[in-house]
């Protein structure tokens, strides 16, 4: 599992932008979202931070990598 801090992401529009972006890059992958604490959870296959990371941005927003851990 793989944390993101994303600063910019204030409100539940988006969340689900972030989310359906990582969604179309890791198909099978879990994605929680907290907007109050702007984080967000993706569990799945292995996938380069980088590739998650360019997702969110793609999706209009700033990650910063908050940290990994095994599943």
């Amino acid at each position: 599992m793989v944390t993101f801090e994303v600063d910019d992401m204030t409100c539940g529009r988006c969340a689900e932008r972030v989310a359906r972006a990582i969604r179309d890059v890791v198909t099978c992958a879990e994605v929680a979202v907290d907007v109050p604490a702007r984080l967000v959870w993706v569990d799945g296959p292995f996938v380069a931070a980088a590739v998650i990371a360019e997702a969110i941005r793609d999706a209009g927003h700033t990650p910063a990598e908050f940290g990994r851990s095994a599943r």
